[in-house]
């Protein structure tokens, strides 16, 4: 009898070996709900879209190919329909527009911006705080007060996180 349950036993844990579920994923945000440190996004694949869009306009600050993402955090209460003063994360990744017969995509990435809420924090940019950083994940020096909140007044502005 011991011998079975010594086989069933090392037959289950040979069913769950990592090799047969493919690449583990490692989520490498701290391990707290409410981030709102300005740092490059460590793992953006596992961020939620929110919108894209194409702004050839050449007197645009971010012409070109841009994707907008919301950290989990942000996802999260936007799925159980909650808000949340702070802790929302959102990350524009602005491409180099790369043109294709019919079509314009992403090309090379050229810049992230970074938006995080945290009233307490950055209270004179209307609780939003800024970052952008280079397609490598330099930061780039920005004048939040002047450089961003002209366009953000009051928040993002996305169908995913309406001006407040």
């Amino acid at each position: 009898m011991r011998y079975v349950i010594a086989g069933l036993l090392l037959a289950l844990a040979a069913g769950c070996t990592a090799r047969q579920e493919g690449k583990q994923i490692v989520d490498v945000e701290p391990e707290r709900s409410i981030n709102t440190d300005l740092v490059y996004p460590k793992n953006p694949q596992r961020w939620a879209y929110v919108s894209s869009r194409y702004e050839a306009d050449p007197r645009d600050k971010f012409p070109g190919f841009r994707v907008v993402l919301a950290n989990p955090f942000a996802a999260r209460i936007k799925e159980e329909g909650q808000t949340a003063g702070r802790g929302i994360k959102l990350a524009q990744f602005v491409y180099e527009a790369k043109a294709e017969p019919g079509s314009v995509g992403p090309g090379e990435l050229r810049r992230v911006n970074l938006l995080v809420r945290d009233p307490d924090r950055f209270a004179g940019t209307g609780g939003w705080g800024y970052a952008s950083f280079d397609g490598t994940g330099r930061p780039i020096e920005i004048v939040p007060a002047t450089d961003c909140t002209g366009c953000h007044t009051a928040g993002p502005i996305t169908s995913y996180l309406p001006r407040s």
